[in-house]
């Protein structure tokens, strides 16, 4: 069976790598997720990795002496292949962000045209205006994805999971751009306030999320355009015990 992904601790005493089976050498990570990408912290007692436990790539911190661990790294659809600095005040790491690359494409230089021939500038002049007309729809589709972006969060009321007529607007705002733009992907993260257990939040996160999903499907939007994903109380938009705090927790986020 192959290892990957071999990191020697600070130390030289230790090495955590990636394993598909158990054995006699010490697992440090047990659950039925994709744990890789070890990093050492100085300690020599702590790792950064990346795992999908959450449903897509995170940064996660686990202690090998004692197996707890608490997830690092909150935005960005997906985050991994982290490293830590020698002295382990930073973490960098790869983040995945959806921007569509507009300005190569946009880009001409008109410089050195003097001495090409009047066929050659006219194919260039059609290349250059496919282009220009291609980039231009593909900046308008950022556009609208961006306005989309800064009205993308429905709240709820306390242990509700159906839509208030409220935020129909919104949702059919999403649904019209997903469906005339079926490359688009977008996450529904569910969110849920601080009372109750961490598995009931989940769990009523879930439901939030798959709520919104199924307005979305009624829309035409693609089941494959959409994935849930479920925070409970995990990720508080603010914080605070109060009513108004808790009003603003109990939320579903559109994340393109």
């Amino acid at each position: 069976m192959p290892l990957m992904s071999p990191a020697w601790s600070p130390d030289e005493k230790n090495i955590a790598y990636v394993t598909f089976e158990n054995g006699l050498i010490k697992q440090i990570t047990n659950n039925n997720h994709n744990n890789t990408e070890p990093s050492w912290f100085p300690d020599n007692y702590s790792l950064a990795y990346t795992s999908d436990q959450n449903g897509s790539p995170q940064i996660y911190k686990i202690n090998i002496n004692n197996g707890q661990s608490y997830r690092l790294s909150w935005e960005g659809a997906k985050n991994q292949n982290s490293e830590v600095s020698s002295d382990g005040s930073f973490l960098a790491m790869s983040v995945w962000i959806l921007i569509p690359l507009l300005t190569i494409a946009s880009c001409t230089s008109k410089k050195n045209v003097k001495h090409i021939d009047s066929a050659a500038i006219n194919t260039s002049e059609n290349t250059d205006a496919n282009i220009s007309n291609s980039a231009s729809l593909d900046a308008l589709e950022s556009v609208n994805a961006q306005e989309l972006q800064q009205n993308n969060i429905l709240y709820f009321d306390l242990d509700k999971y159906n839509i208030k007529n409220e935020f129909t607007q919104i949702l059919d705002a999403h649904s019209d751009f997903l469906r005339n733009n079926p490359s688009y992907k977008i996450i529904i993260e569910g969110h849920a306030d601080e009372r109750g257990t961490s598995e009931y939040n989940i769990a009523l996160g879930e439901r939030r999320a798959k709520s919104v999903k199924e307005y979305l499907q009624s829309k035409g939007v693609l089941e494959e355009q959409m994935k849930v994903i479920s925070y409970g109380k995990e990720k508080p938009a603010v914080l605070g015990h109060d009513e108004m705090t808790y009003a603003k927790n109990r939320r579903v986020v559109l994340a393109y």
